[in-house]
């Protein structure tokens, strides 16, 4: 009995390890949704499950996929993989021979490992069963953070409130803390972090409700239709443009998929050119509405804030109007124009790389460019500063070399990806564009932020985890119609 009670546990601890979509979410809020103000009393306990569960679990990933790979009967190498493991050593060996066994160098290495190779690697070589269940549950579990953290985000916009804000701590780090959960300053919808960070954790989480939405039925439909629009909703009130125009951008490319694949026109073309016109409409009345339920949500916080009178905010709006300045409209522009401090920080890189073209070509290594072109921004009292673009990020890390490797994976993968864009199918396929859907949107964010492409980032996780997906059942469609 003791013999059969210990098989079945390790049987069911190697399920509970080799479960990507597990890993995935697990590592999702661990690494993008617990480190929020609101906990940053116990940010030392978010810390050591990064530190001993998230990454050990992700190295256990690539160390089964190793043992996985050796059982398998088609030993062929593949392209992606190969460019995968080049881009590695190149971050490994030149890194560590000049800058040394550093713990940002460390971190690094471990990191792309799990990302390449314990989440995209691993999953994308699974059969088509195993990966269509592993997708069912991450859009469960997705779904289920969807309707608690957008439930209650949204409960907490309705309501006015803030927990946790913390006026001198967003001060004394130069807006980089102290956003509490729920609403802050009357304008931004935080979920304990930067509004940025809430806006692309609601973007990731959408996505994947979405897939599951398409792939569903009855009530489990209806209840990822609550989970999309909560988490859609929540990206708007961010007030994060990156995000919301990333959702924008996203919800148009899937529309037109859709159209241009499954309209019942002869014409290539006529598909083609509806699909095109409806995305334009979509991106239309998503701006619209995106506005509309903004402007909504100020003057809903600003009732809640003068007592719920409408007309002592109409009064307290007059009165502002028309104490309006040239100069503080001027400086409101000067701001947007260097799209919150960004072009200044590539003015900064494109620079540093004209001193330093060595650079250009081989990089800077991890973590050694942000304190170099902080100079002369807006974030300059914090010292050093990401480069708010995940494709200068990438080259200034590991040059251009590196970012050709890069460049050849996204090349190569797109191929079967696009030909699940373009298929023609029933709810599994529209499941499976809601990920290009996904795609679409963090390569979009990535022309911002650093995150995505960013090694183990919530969102980088997520990329790879839809590019594995996305690959994998691009084969099954080649291997169908062959």
């Amino acid at each position: 009995m003791i013999k059969k009670a210990v098989n079945t546990l390790h049987r069911v601890m190697l399920q509970i390890a080799e479960n990507e979509s597990l890993f995935l979410f697990v590592a999702f809020l661990v690494l993008g949704v617990l480190p929020t103000d609101l906990l940053r009393w116990h940010q030392t306990e978010v810390a050591l499950l990064e530190r001993y569960v998230v990454v050990p679990w992700g190295m256990a990933l690539c160390l089964l996929r190793l043992e996985r790979r050796s059982s398998l009967t088609d030993s062929s190498l593949r392209v992606d993989l190969c460019v995968l493991a080049l881009l590695l050593a190149w971050v490994t060996v030149p890194f560590g021979i000049r800058f040394g066994l550093t713990f940002n160098n460390i971190c690094s290495w471990i990191s792309h490992c799990i990302v390449y190779f314990g989440i995209y690697a691993k999953l994308s070589e699974k059969d088509a069963a195993q990966r269509e269940k592993l997708f069912d549950q991450a859009c469960m579990l997705f779904m289920l953070l969807a309707l608690l953290l957008g439930g209650a985000l949204l409960y907490c916009a309705a309501k006015g409130l803030s927990i946790g804000a913390d006026v001198a701590a967003f001060r004394e780090s130069g807006g980089t803390r102290g956003f509490g959960f729920g609403v802050f300053n009357r304008a931004y919808l935080c979920a304990g972090l930067h509004y940025n960070s809430t806006g692309i954790i609601a973007l990731c989480t959408a996505a994947f409700c979405m897939a599951g939405l398409c792939r569903s039925r009855g009530v489990m439909r209806a209840l990822y239709f609550a989970a999309s629009a909560a988490m859609v909703a929540v990206v708007v009130l961010t007030q994060s443009r990156t995000a919301r125009y990333a959702v924008m951008i996203a919800m148009a490319a899937g529309t037109y998929g859709y159209l241009s694949a499954n309209l019942r026109f002869s014409h290539a073309v006529v598909r083609h050119a509806a699909g095109m016109a409806a995305a334009a409409l979509v991106l239309v009345v998503s701006y619209a509405g995106a506005s509309m339920l903004t402007d909504a949500a100020l003057s809903h916080y600003a009732k809640i804030e003068n007592g719920g009178s409408a007309a002592i905010v109409a009064a307290a709006r007059a009165e502002e109007s028309e104490k309006k300045e040239v100069k503080p409209k001027a400086a409101r522009a000067a701001v947007d124009a260097t799209m919150s401090g960004r072009t200044d920080i590539w003015k900064n890189l494109f620079k540093l790389w004209k001193a330093e073209p060595k650079n250009l070509l081989i990089g800077n290594g991890i973590g050694r460019t942000g304190s170099r072109i902080v100079e002369g921004t807006m974030h300059e009292r914090n010292g050093a500063v990401a480069v708010h673009n995940t494709y200068l990020q990438h080259i200034a890390d590991f040059g251009l070399i590196g970012f050709g490797m890069m460049c050849a994976f996204l090349l190569i993968i797109a191929v079967p990806a696009l030909r699940v864009f373009y298929a023609r199918g029933d709810r599994q396929i529209s499941g499976y564009r809601a990920l290009c859907m996904l795609v679409v949107a963090c390569l979009m964010t990535g022309m911002m932020e650093s995150a995505p492409l960013g090694a183990m980032t919530p969102m980088n996780i997520v990329l790879f985890y839809a590019f594995a997906l996305l690959t994998a059942r691009g084969s099954d469609i080649k291997s169908c119609k062959a």
